[in-house]
Parts: structure tokens; sequence; C-alpha cells
């Protein structure tokens, strides 16, 4: 028997089936859910609709090469976001939902204006409960009262595999959402939620520990435990962390967006920390402190955007495509050879951090032979690896430095993009020049991480 794991990321899906900690088989594809012209909505039929799809392949590649079933089924996704479904529909197999709104949809400042403060945490644009609070306040909201269930799109595909009638939200889920205490939503903001939706129940979820929400009913997979679903941030974490037990790790997770993390003791005192580092339930006795960053991988995409948006502006004419994966590798072969004083210095917010001002990027130090071909992104390597460093930069500018020095953390892993050359002589650059050297650092050995750290 074998354990599978399903990641539902911002732009990738991702499926790992492991055999004890040994990976039988891992698979993923991009499902290109991203809706024109609205930023940070996505299609989440679509989204469910490719993940099924690649559930199946799997299933069926895992039978037929290594003659053995899948015992469990675990689930994790992109933090944040809001899907609304039609209960009725959903038990008939039907997938009758809104869009997902996920954590970049930009919400509406006056309408947020209006909510309460949270008594818990802060509250961002793209936290799930302020979504579901602006969408409720517009009068065309919903007029028929169709969608009576709510959650993460990850919930909603655990509902779907097991036709659950209950919306079964983790703890730290509910915490990403907003306006939650403990396993209860903060009394201040029911008066704001639409009363024909039900709020998902929040249940105790504890890293390494299955917490199933029930068997689910595909034909594939008939009867197999579906967890609860967690997050991917910290179905990251695990996918390294395995089941240790201790508290001298730190974790730098690079996908789209971009966290340090640090697990530590739940009765550690912690200094004073920004609005963009958040305190999450990990473990019995362990705290997650994850500074999370709303920009990652998505600043190279953003950058390439740009460019070639410039270059057909500026010779009114279509730039040939070009391929992503070979710019990406040129810019790992050159990241350790470049000087660094040829590097322009980047700092690459195309999104603006939580709680600040919308600056936009700042570029220094662009030279006239800065290499920057406006019709060849191949040969755009320095600017590149600007953006590269000042993702790190940036990450690491969010995190009280005396987190490395002063809570005995020995060990940094590194996790999806962050093993990359094109990050990775950043991040050692960075800690030597600020006293955490004797940092280990270790690479993460799987690139579905989140789905192979659930599945375990």
């Amino acid at each position: 028997m074998c354990l599978l794991g399903i990641d539902l990321g911002t732009t990738t899906i991702k499926v790992c089936v492991v055999q004890g900690t040994k990976i039988l088989t891992e698979s993923q594809v991009r499902h290109n859910a991203n809706i024109a012209n609205r930023i940070g909505v996505q299609d989440a039929r679509k989204i469910i609709t490719d993940a099924e799809t690649l559930l199946w392949d799997v299933t069926g590649m895992v039978r037929t090469e290594f003659s053995t079933d899948i015992s469990r089924i675990g689930i994790s996704g992109q933090q944040h976001g809001l899907v609304l479904w039609n209960s009725d529909a959903l038990r008939r197999g039907i997938l009758d939902c809104s869009e997902l709104y996920n954590w970049m949809y930009p919400g509406d400042p006056e309408a947020a204006a209006k909510l309460p403060k949270s008594t818990s945490n802060c509250v961002f644009p793209g936290y799930g409960m302020r979504t579901l609070c602006e969408l409720a306040s517009y009068p065309t909201f919903d007029p028929e009262k169709h969608w009576d269930r709510c959650g993460n799109i990850m919930d909603y595909l655990a509902c779907y595999l097991t036709g659950s009638d209950e919306v079964r939200m983790s703890e730290h889920n509910a915490y990403a959402w907003g306006y939650s205490t403990g396993l209860e939503w903060n009394s201040e903001i029911l008066p704001f939620t639409p009363k024909w939706i039900k709020l998902p129940t929040i249940v105790q979820t504890y890293v390494g520990k299955f917490e199933k929400m029930g068997d689910c009913r595909l034909e594939e997979l008939r009867n197999i435990p579906v967890g609860v679903a967690f997050a991917d941030l910290h179905a990251s974490i695990m996918s390294v962390r395995g089941h240790y037990t201790g508290a001298d790790h730190a974790y730098l997770i690079l996908g789209t967006s971009s966290q340090l993390c640090f697990v530590l003791p739940s009765t550690a005192k912690l200094p004073e920390l920004p609005v963009t580092t958040h305190v999450f339930p990990f473990s019995d006795g362990l705290t997650l402190i994850a500074a999370a960053s709303m920009n990652g991988g998505n600043a190279l995409d953003a950058f390439l955007s740009t460019l070639r948006r410039w270059s057909v502006d500026a010779m009114h004419q279509e730039v040939s495509s070009y391929d992503v994966s070979h710019i990406l590798d040129e810019v790992d072969r050159a990241s350790s050879t470049t000087s660094p004083n040829r590097i322009p210095t980047i700092k690459p917010l195309f999104i603006n951090e939580r709680g600040s001002e919308d600056k936009g990027v700042e570029i220094h130090g662009l030279k006239k032979d800065t290499s920057l071909n406006e019709t060849c992104p191949n040969r755009c390597k320095q600017m590149l690896i600007g953006v590269c460093r000042g993702v790190i930069h940036n990450l690491f500018s969010l995190v009280p430095p005396e987190l490395f020095v002063s809570y005995g953390v020995k060990k940094l892993f590194l996790v999806g993009s962050a093993k990359q050359d094109r990050f990775l002589v950043h991040i050692k650059n960075y800690l030597n020049k600020h006293g955490a050297c004797h940092l280990e650092l270790e690479s993460a050995v799987t690139n579905t991480s989140a789905a192979y750290g659930i599945a375990l």
C-alpha cells in the first residue's frame, strides 16, 4: 500500500505517491486557471477538473506499474483563497461553484473599511473571510442565495472527493482566512457574513497527523480515506522535516510567492514581529513563525512579461515566443560567475507586501552595458540575476535578525525554487554577510514538495 498527496498551487497541481518515505512517482501540471483581466481571480472548476484528471492518471499508473493500491489521500493547497459552492450540486457530483478569489485578490478597500478590526490577527486583502464579507456587502451578491458553502480551493476538493456536506477547515487555514481564534470564528465578523452560507467548521490539525475528512467516492478511488486539507506552507515544511520533532530548523520556501519559516517551542518569547510575519499552530508544543512575501517566482514572470510588453511597444510588432525554462537554466549557470558589481540592485516588488505602500519596482545601478536586449530575453541575465537577488534580500528583510541567532537555529532547508542556483547563491551570500554562516543548508529532494509532504 502507498500514500498519495495532492497540492493545488497557484500555478500548478502536483501529485506525489510514496511508500514509507520513498517516492514511487510524482507528476505535475500547470492548470492555467487565471481569468484574464481579473487580478487574483481563477477558474476554480478548471482547477478541480484538472486535479481529478491528474488523480486518475497517477492512480492508474501506480496500479499498473507498481501493482499496489493507495491507502489514503492527503490534500494541500494555496492559502487564504475563497471559493463558494452549492452543496446540493456537490452531493450529486456536480461542480457548481464561484471563481476562486485567491491570495493575490486586491479586494475592495471601500468595502473593507466597513469591516471591524480583527481581535486575533491582522487581516489583509486576499484573506478569505475578508473577501467573503466584501462580496456580501454588494447588493448584487448571490441574489438567489444559490451558494451555501465556502472554503479554500483545497477544502472544495476535499468536499468534492468525499461528498461531504460539512466543510472542515484546518486551524491553520482558518487563521490564514482571518478573523479566527483557535477553533472559532471571531464574533465581531459574524454579523457581516451572509447568513445563508454556512461557514467552515474549524478543526484542530497537527503536522504529521492524518485527520480524516471522509472516504473518496470517485470510481477509481472509491473508499480511500481523504484527509482534512492542509496549507501548502505546512505541507512544504513536512516534505523536508518529516517526523522530526525538534525546534532548531528553519525553512526557506520559494514558489509563486516566498516564505521564511521557523519552528519554535510554543513557550518561546518572541521579539516584536512585523505584520508580514505570522504565528501559526504547528504541532503539540511547537509553533510556526512564517515571514510571508507576496513576491517570489512571480517576480521573474512579471519581469519577463514586462520586458516582452516593452519590446512590443517599442517595435510595434509581436515578439517571438521564448522558452522560460531555458532562460532560467541560463540564469542558474550565470549566477555564480557574474561579477556582483555588474548586477543592478533591484527591489522587485511587483506586488506590494501586505500592510505596505505600493512603491513599485526599484532599480539602481543600471549601466549602459547592462545586458538587456529588448528582442531576446535570453540575454537579460544580469537583470534577471538582480531580480533573483532582490527576491531573497526582500524576504530576509521581513524577518527580525535575532530569529537566526537567538533561537538555536542550526539548519536551513531550501524548498521549491530556493535550491536553484539563481536563488541559492544569494541566500549563501546574505547569510555570510549577516553572521549566520553557521547554518547548514539542505535542499529538498523532491520537486513536488507540498504534495510529498502532505502524502507523508
